[in-house]
């Protein structure tokens, strides 16, 4: 369109400029005469003049020909009324031939309105000189003029009007055919566009055609306009029964008012695009899932025009999908049931080791006689050997099921490793072993990270280290690799003294329930998996463990961890050392327990510290003692019959004397998230049987002044 525009106002430019040339021949060679007759019009035409010189360059300036061509020809019209008065002849051949070039140039560069009123202007001039000649009043002298001033007058009048007519006729055959020459190169290459567009249709309709999808278009109401050979394929019925349907008349019925309802909302919301699952019954009565995608075409007014469809076949997709889920939610059952399987197997295998380790521990303080004390020794260490081999199955089980969960704790690096190193040396059993901590000085010792799975890490490295090495020095070492302001990182090494592995057997040390030599298991005992849980680990904390070992010198186990730095210490406070006749005498303890072994053990060590007890056989129990009595700490099972330790601990929160007292969980339970569900039940603390009665006096004492839940 702007290219027309630009066309037809060159047109314009180009006539106008003409015009103007001519009128100023005219007008120029009317000068003397007109002066000889008038000094008023000879200034008129003088303006006139002047003003067909300036039009040009006001066009250039403003850029546009309306306006400067308006008023320009408002001036021609008062320059050739001004000679018709002069000449005084009404029906003058020369002043009509002006008159109507004035006419056909305000018709083709303005429009025919303004021609319209030059023509009445033109006619009034015409009838005002008439009235004028017949009643024998003449303005000007122009018969006073000589003959041959007339006669050199004549060519002006005429002459130069006729040559204005054939500029304006040749302007118009020009145009004319500029015009059909444009119209020509137009059909033209209208035509060339309907060949491509003919061509684009067969190529888009043969891909259509050819299609493995179903391709369909609806008109207005949702009836069918198209459909392709695929999709009468997937319906089973012929094009004429196809093009009589609307496009909910294969939908389910079933789905059928939900289909009907998004599409209307789609058209309501004037929303183009969609895509939707819906099934179809066939010709044939087969239940079939489609995915379509819709493309909506809506005209300025928002009306629907039609609408393009594009579906496949997802049936075979929707029954794998249903079968899979069908797979995850029996793996996630068989998952649960291993998972109680092996919580239920922990509590019933921790059960009386328990009472096996807490009155060995009992009867070693009783002060037995020496060949009695050596025989509970064994008989403790075998306990605790057990006990060992049945949490490394526990936890390499948990690794197994992915359930571990990376947590951000707060910690000193310090305390972490000499509390690890304290421990590790009650488990020598009187080995002739040091054990040494070596603490690299450029360690941030404030950090965020996993404490619990560090931990984990490092115990199974001493024991590893302290089964394997009959004498000589284990060694923890700590290294700095790098370190920022908010991060540092950290080498962590086991060195040891030990009995060393065989660089063919290093590949071996890792892979599950394995060991360097088959002979090692009856010499040293032990599942091989203490390593393998290490790694596996390891791994969930993006890292690896490394080892370097020389046959009779030692090994060397090393990994490297990333910590975040705390912006501010953590402060830990060293426990304070409280002996049991200061800490625990005269507290009300509510001990909530099904097994009576259990209940026995625990009742011998609560006794001796002094406790005043009160026993609970299950969860329901305990909930009626609380209700009735107060209670400083309460110890509870969590799978009991009648009402389980979870749901007696929310219940009592709900009490008035409930909500701040101690909970302390004694469990032998290994469920994967046992922590989390303990927090969400708002317990104190945990206490993992079998227990040694120091750690259960220990997270009693620690509790027993303080009323804080979790």
């Amino acid at each position: 369109m702007k290219e027309v525009n630009d066309y037809n106002e060159r047109i314009k430019v180009r006539f106008i400029l003409r015009i103007c040339l001519l009128f100023l021949l005219f007008t120029s060679s009317m000068l003397y005469n007109t002066y000889l007759i008038s000094p008023y019009s000879f200034g008129v035409l003088l303006v006139f003049i002047a003003f067909s010189i300036a039009t040009p360059f006001i066009i250039k300036h403003i850029n546009s020909v309306y306006m400067p061509a308006k008023i320009y020809l408002v001036g021609a019209f008062i320059a050739i009324a001004n000679i018709h008065v002069i000449v005084g002849n009404a029906e003058g051949l020369g002043i009509i031939l002006w008159y109507i070039i004035v006419i056909l140039s305000a018709s083709f560069v303005l429009d025919k309105n303004w021609g319209f009123l030059y023509t009445i202007l033109s006619l009034g001039m015409i009838g005002f000189l008439h009235t004028a000649h017949y009643n024998g009043f003449e303005l000007f002298g122009f018969n006073e003029l000589k003959g041959a001033q007339r006669i050199l007058m004549t060519p002006f009048r005429i002459g130069i009007p006729m040559c204005l007519l054939y500029v304006i006729i040749r302007d118009f055959i020009e145009t004319k055919e500029e015009a059909e020459s444009i119209t020509k190169k137009l059909l033209n290459h209208q035509e060339t566009l309907n060949k491509q567009i003919t061509e684009s249709e067969r190529s888009y309709r043969g891909l259509i055609e050819e299609a493995e999808d179903l391709i369909y278009e609806l008109d207005e109401n949702g009836k069918f306009t198209y459909i392709n050979p695929v999709g009468l394929k997937i319906t089973g019925y012929n094009k004429d029964e196809i093009l009589k349907m609307f496009y909910d008349f294969l939908v389910l019925e079933e789905d059928r008012l939900a289909h009907v309802r998004f599409y209307r909302k789609q058209i309501f919301k004037q929303e183009a695009s969609s895509y939707r699952r819906f099934r179809i019954r066939t010709k044939s009565g087969e239940i079939i899932w489609l995915g379509q995608r819709v493309k909506m075409f809506f005209d300025r007014e928002g009306k629907l025009i039609n609408s393009f469809c594009i579906a496949r076949n997802i049936t075979e997709n929707i029954v794998a999908s249903s079968e899979l889920e069908k797979a995850k939610n029996e793996a996630v059952k068989h998952s649960n049931m291993k998972n109680n399987f092996m919580s239920a197997m922990s509590h019933e295998l921790k059960t009386p080791l328990n009472a096996v380790i807490a009155l060995s521990h009992n009867l070693l303080e009783e002060k037995p006689r020496p060949e009695q004390k050596e025989d509970l020794k064994t008989l403790l260490f075998s306990a605790n050997n057990l006990l060992s081999l049945l949490n490394d199955i526990l936890d390499f089980t948990i690794i197994e099921s992915g359930k571990v969960k990376i947590k951000k704790q707060k910690f000193a690096l310090d305390q972490l490793l000499e509390n690890t190193l304290r421990i590790t040396k009650k488990q020598l059993q009187n080995k002739p072993i040091n054990i040494d901590l070596q603490l690299d000085s450029a360690i941030p010792l404030q950090l965020i990270g996993d404490k619990d799975r560090l931990l984990q890490i490092l115990d199974k490295l001493l024991k590893n280290a302290i089964k394997f090495t009959p004498k000589g020095t284990i060694a923890i070492a700590t290294r700095l690799k790098s370190s920022t302001k908010k991060t540092a990182t950290i080498q962590f090494e086991i060195k040891d003294t030990g009995i060393g592995i065989a660089p063919e057997k290093l590949g071996l040390i890792f892979q599950t329930f394995t060991q360097a030599d088959a002979s090692l298991n009856r010499t040293y005992g032990g599942t091989g998996l203490g390593l393998t849980i290490v790694q596996k680990l390891l791994e969930q904390l993006d890292s690896t463990i490394q080892v370097e070992s020389t046959v009779g010198k030692g090994s060397n186990f090393f990994f490297t961890l990333s910590f975040e730095r705390q912006a501010t210490p953590t402060i830990q406070e060293k426990p304070t050392l409280i002996s049991p006749k200061e800490a625990l005498i005269g507290k009300q303890i509510l001990l909530v327990e099904d097994n009576k072994i259990n209940q026995l053990v625990a009742k011998k060590f609560l006794k001796k510290w002094k406790t005043k007890i009160d026993v609970a056989d299950n969860g329901q129990i305990a909930v009626d003692k609380v209700k009735a009595k107060d209670y400083d700490i309460i110890l509870m099972d969590l799978e009991m019959p009648v009402m389980d330790g979870f749901e007696a601990t929310k219940r009592i929160r709900l009490l008035p004397n409930g909500k701040l007292v101690p909970i302390i969980a004694v469990t032998a339970s290994s469920l994967v998230n046992l922590q989390e569900k303990l927090e969400a039940y708002q317990f104190t603390d945990l206490v993992l049987k079998p227990f040694e009665p120091n750690a259960l006096y220990v997270t009693m004492t620690t509790h027993s002044n303080n009323s804080v839940n979790v």
